[in-house]
């Protein structure tokens, strides 16, 4: 408003990626001037980029044929037509150019003539690639334009639109992950918003906007967005996009050996697509939202004939982990055959992404009975990851305790004890019916004598593991006599029972009133624990939650909010089914804007259900 209204510009330059609100900004900025302009819209056309004035036919259209490649001729003509309006309204001329960088070189240097005369001053958006016509970009050059290049939404003002649309009453972890998944996109944002409220991922309860499960990306709207880009792409490019959604991220140089160099480099200076660093560079889409509402537009019969396009070109499989899980998955919706090992390790990895769906349908493929009891292992975690602990405890029952090796029969077991403590069963009750493992590896360790040491060891150990945790997470100690007593009485066998004891150490310090000495231990057991525990993914937030109980009781505000800001953040989902940072971080706020003078923090039991699973019946 300041440069368009003073006297120093002649134009003012909105540049940003396409959804950022370029042309939302626009309308705002014409109904703020209101009458005090003469506005006259001028909209870029990608089908008229190489037509030189093309766009101005409108303007120009009593232009004889053979004067219509003559700038002087056009200049004179819609000039004449600008002044006609201008004089009806007797207000200064404002040209509103939107999507000015799909706009001819002719046409922009002729509104540039209109701006440097002073005849009427240029309101101009364009996308950031591939940028601005060169007439246009020399006005900022020469200082008469000013430039503002519109960033992505940060996350505060991601809250800002929610708390506008929804209410105040949003919890935080909604804001962020729909910050992280719409990359501050506004276009993104509200279509992610828009479907989530459609097919109730976004629910309120109580009162409180919460998010149920992990958000969709085939919704209505969202699907519409991509729909639009992909129409104003050449057929070229569009055959890139959905080989790269499909098999991403992939090698360059196969999706240029498949669709050519120059459509892969369009699509890159359009920032429509990315590429990794050299040497071995791969592409994927700009944003995953993108990739993933793509993929849901494409037919099957249409991905099985790209797949096999591509298999054509490939002579190695996939290296990275994500590499993997989508050629799992492509085949799948293909209905090609896929190793079960492969199917395994894809399912592993999807159920640790939250992708439940992708890994309960890679997990039922698996044939090989040796793989099996695995493949059920990684089914009920995803049912633990929603809620539902009756299904993952049906699943697990019926291999607990079972198994011809030592690791088939370890396999799930922390998980039946964290379902088991999910369920409300007591610390006792699980260890005395988890007795079966110890039976079980007696019995295998008699059939195998020469392995006999190592299973009775890994068994034992693995009991240890089980009771350390179940304690742990119901904040209990057991009774000093009782047989449970004595298992805490030795030393730890293995770095997680040694830092489930330093938590359950730290809860007793707490109810005792003694923070600090809390805080120092559950700080120790984050340390011992480490990191990479595949069935004891929640652990992290696990400890965090009692390690900001601990801090937050003790009123080290910057303590806690230095705590909270080092935590790595899980994936959105995570957050969802998982969210122990979230608590901490909420009673916080929740404090220092009350300013009390002893914080508001739950009981030490309360913050052993914040670090595990919440029951899908609690309120928020």
């Amino acid at each position: 408003m300041e440069a368009i209204q003073g006297s120093t510009h002649v134009a003012v330059l909105l540049l940003g990626d396409s959804g950022i609100g370029k042309s939302t900004l626009l309308d705002a900025v014409v109904a703020e001037l209101g009458t005090t302009v003469t506005p006259v819209r001028i909209h870029g056309s990608p089908s008229l980029t190489n037509v030189p004035y093309g766009v101005l036919g409108p303007f120009i259209v009593e232009l004889p044929v053979q004067e219509a490649t003559s700038q002087l001729a056009v200049l004179r003509t819609l000039w004449s037509r600008l002044e006609e309006e201008r004089r009806a309204s007797q207000m200064p001329l404002l040209l509103i150019v939107d999507d000015a960088h799909d706009l001819d070189e002719a046409t922009a240097g002729i509104l540039v003539e209109l701006a440097a005369a002073g005849w009427a001053k240029l309101l101009v958006a364009s996308a950031t690639r591939p940028g601005l016509p060169e007439p246009l970009l020399q006005l900022w050059f020469e200082g008469i334009a000013e430039r503002i290049d519109l960033r992505p939404l940060t996350q505060g003002q991601t809250t800002e639109i929610l708390e506008r649309e929804l209410g105040p009453q949003v919890l935080p972890n909604v804001a962020e992950i729909l910050w992280e998944a719409s990359e501050g996109n506004p276009l993104l944002l509200h279509g992610l918003i828009d479907d989530a409220k459609k097919d109730g991922t976004l629910l309120q309860r109580n009162g409180v906007w919460l998010l149920g499960r992990p958000l969709n990306s085939h919704g209505d709207r969202l699907s519409d967005v991509v729909r639009r880009q992909l129409l104003r792409r050449s057929p070229e490019e569009r055959q890139a996009l959905n080989l790269i959604a499909l098999a991403e991220p992939v090698s360059r140089e196969l999706i240029e050996s498949t669709v050519g160099q120059d459509p892969v480099a369009v699509l890159i200076e359009h920032e429509l697509i990315r590429v990794t660093p050299a040497p071995h560079p791969q592409l994927r889409l700009w944003h995953s939202i993108y990739a993933d509402t793509l993929r849901n537009l494409i037919s099957p019969a249409r991905s099985l004939q790209l797949r096999q396009s591509l298999l054509r070109l490939m002579d190695s499989e996939p290296t990275s982990a994500e590499g993997l899980l989508r050629q799992v998955s492509w085949s799948m919706e293909c209905g090609a055959e896929v190793d079960d090992r492969q199917l395994l390790r894809a399912a592993v990895l999807a159920s640790r992404l939250y992708e439940d769906e992708l890994a309960r349908k890679a997990a039922a493929l698996i044939k090989d009975p040796e793989l099996q009891v695995a493949a059920r292992s990684v089914i009920a975690r995803t049912y633990f990851n929603t809620s539902d602990y009756a299904a993952a405890r049906d699943i697990l029952e019926a291999d607990f305790a079972k198994g011809l090796s030592v690791a088939v029969l370890l396999t799930g077991t922390l998980m039946w004890a964290a379902v088991q403590a999910a369920l409300g069963h007591s610390p006792a009750d699980i260890m005395d019916r988890a007795g079966a493992l110890l039976e079980a590896g007696e019995r295998l360790a008699e059939e195998n004598p020469e392995d006999a040491e190592g299973i009775l060891k890994a068994t034992r150990e693995r009991y240890a593991t089980m009771h350390a945790m179940v304690f742990a997470l119901a904040g209990e100690y057991p009774d000093g006599d009782s047989a449970q007593a004595a298992v805490l009485a030795g030393p730890p066998a293995n770095t997680l029972e040694a830092a489930f004891r330093l938590a359950l150490e730290s809860e007793q310090l707490l109810v005792q009133g003694k923070a600090l000495q809390a805080f120092a231990t559950v700080s120790e057991a984050l340390e011992s624990a480490g990191s990479g525990h595949d069935e004891l993914y929640f652990l992290a937030e696990f400890l965090v939650a009692r390690a900001a109980a601990a801090i937050i009781h003790g009123g080290d505000w910057e303590a806690a909010e230095t705590l909270l800001a080092g935590v790595a953040a899980g994936p959105g989902p995570n957050r969802i089914s998982f969210g122990g940072e979230s608590t901490p971080r909420t009673a916080l706020s929740c404090c220092t804007r009350a300013r009390l003078p002893r914080p508001c923090t739950p009981s030490a039991r309360h913050w052993s259900h914040c670090g595990s699973q919440i029951p899908s019946n609690s309120s928020p």
